[in-house]
């Protein structure tokens, strides 16, 4: 099925145990600029909850990718973090509501999931480059601050969890 959403959950639901990862990721850079559900921009744009779905899917298959198709991931999750530190994120730590989202705590929760599944808060779980990010202790303490100070730190949303602990 041709299908990022679903393509997502089943090799996330297999913990990336699936043949053809490397094909699989291939086809999600071709389909890059096409609007979902078959590729990953949503009205001709980024999205945190389809960059999650992408980033998921180019981790597993890492290490099957060869060298061209690993610089090929690397500008496309380079411009999924531009999009999402400079028009979903805010200064003020929140992320903007989007037509994806269906709560408050989905905004939160996507746009923190991306940040964490690409290794911008831990260097550990940087899969796809070796580039330092200086400003995302600072970003992490605005969005954990911003949570706490409208109540999504209790549970409510899974965002505040993954800024302590991960994923």
């Amino acid at each position: 099925m041709d299908d990022v959403s679903m393509t997502f959950h089943v090799i996330s639901d297999l913990h990336g145990q699936v043949p053809h990862l490397d094909m699989i990721a291939r086809h999600l850079l071709q389909v890059d600029d096409v609007n979902f559900p078959t590729g990953i921009r949503f009205n001709g744009h980024y999205e945190n909850h389809l960059n999650w779905d992408a980033a998921k899917i180019f981790r597993y298959a890492w290490p099957t990718l060869d060298a061209a198709t690993r610089a090929r991931v690397r500008a496309e999750i380079s411009r999924m973090l531009h999009w999402c530190l400079t028009e979903s994120y805010q200064p003020d730590g929140s992320f903007k509501v989007s037509e994806l989202d269906d709560t408050l705590g989905d905004a939160y929760e996507y746009g923190v999931d991306f940040l964490e599944e690409i290794g911008y808060f831990r260097r550990e779980n940087r899969f796809w480059t070796d580039q330092d990010f200086p400003d995302a202790e600072a970003v992490r303490d605005r969005i954990e601050a911003k949570l706490k100070s409208i109540g999504l730190n209790n549970g409510l949303s899974d965002a505040y969890q993954t800024l302590q602990t991960g994923k």
